[in-house]
């Protein structure tokens, strides 16, 4: 069983890459077809669209590439990776995803006996066709590493996050760098609101 939400990134998944004037008629479609006649009203499209390919990429489903000569959509390979949570151990799924992937993933999570649950929910109303938020908790992290492995994707145990602050310096690593010196002030123009 798929829904609605799922049906956009299983047919940039399935295709790979598609240009952003496939993307466009694909999201219209879709929108056309499964939103507006179950909402009765249809809401500004190239907003909804620009608005989900954001939600696309920053949920790491996708990467959209816009530079001179081309303008694309590439599904992002899938992943489990961790979260940096409190409570038990806990993955979301990122990446491509075929129509299947869910009732696999549950399938899956039923025949571990209970070492791992697969949560799932919409995302907020706002984003229209941005697939279903995909968790998978576990008691241990080994059982989200296995889990993973089952399921063919890699799994990232170290949270996006954790290696970017790790990478990063800190404010007064940042502050000791800057060179300070007295000019003028700016004489760009510039508007001034009252």
């Amino acid at each position: 069983m798929y829904d609605v939400n799922d049906i956009l990134l299983n047919v940039i998944s399935a295709k790979g890459e598609i240009s952003w004037a496939e993307y466009k008629k694909i999201y219209d479609y879709l929108y056309s077809a499964q939103i507006i006649p179950s909402t009765f009203s249809e809401a500004n499209i190239n907003f909804k669209r620009s608005q989900t390919a954001r939600a696309l990429d920053a949920l790491g489903h996708c990467d959209f590439e816009f530079s001179e000569d081309r303008r694309k959509v590439f599904s992002a390979p899938p992943l489990l990776g961790r979260l940096p949570q409190t409570g038990l151990p806990k993955a979301t799924l990122t990446g491509a995803r075929m129509p299947r992937t869910i009732a696999r993933l549950k399938e899956l999570a039923k025949n571990s006996n209970r070492k791992v649950r697969v949560l799932i929910r919409n995302q907020p109303d706002a984003y229209v066709l941005a697939p279903r938020h995909v968790v998978v908790e576990a008691e241990y992290v080994k059982d989200l590493s296995d889990f993973a492995e089952s399921l063919g994707i890699k799994y990232a145990n170290q949270p996006a996050a954790w290696s970017i602050i790790n990478f990063s310096a800190s404010l007064d690593q940042y502050i000791s760098k800057c060179t300070w010196s007295r000019r003028r002030d700016l004489n760009w123009p510039s508007p001034d609101y009252s």
